[in-house]
């Protein structure tokens, strides 16, 4: 399942943080960047730069925001109309005089409903599995950068002492 987590900001508590594993999507950020240069039109040439930062800022949040409540909307549309017809071909099946023939079918209806059902899930898990994953690599780039600049300056800083050494 995709979800947009709501953290409290240390500095900026009434603030939601969105949750940036969907800038992994490629689809999500086309059409972020889609909404964010339509809104970058309407800044003004007069607006300090100031103004147009916080109004860029704004734009990305609420954008983002209502980009991804559209996602798990449609989400949560498909599995209720999934479920709905489920349902009802449940309550036929049971509530009805049915041929063998009739009651084959709709067995094998409610097979493709429920197999529909779970593929649904399974779509949503590998979505969210692959956002998670994604994640981590990126944590694990930025801290083998990390450790690539510690171990420059450990070197710069071992020749800067060498040459105070040689100076004294």
């Amino acid at each position: 399942m995709v979800t947009m987590t709501i953290e409290k900001n240390r500095l900026l508590p009434h603030l939601a943080r969105l949750d940036t594993r969907w800038l992994h999507d490629d689809d999500f950020k086309k059409e972020l960047n889609k909404r964010i240069k339509e809104a970058e039109s309407q800044i003004l040439s007069n607006w300090n730069p100031h103004k147009k930062l916080e109004f860029m800022k704004m734009t990305l949040r609420s954008e983002a925001g209502a980009l991804i409540g559209e996602r798990k909307r449609k989400v949560k549309h498909k599995e209720d109309m999934i479920n709905e017809e489920l349902e009802t071909a449940m309550d036929i099946l049971l509530n009805t005089d049915l041929t063998n023939i009739d009651r084959e079918k709709l067995r094998d209806h409610i097979d493709d409903l429920k197999m529909q059902k779970k593929e649904q899930q399974w779509r949503q898990q590998i979505v969210s599995a692959k956002q998670e994953l994604q994640s981590k690599v990126l944590v694990e780039k930025q801290h083998l950068i990390l450790k690539r600049i510690q171990w420059q300056l450990v070197l710069v800083l071992k020749e800067r002492q060498s040459d105070l050494q040689k100076l004294v």
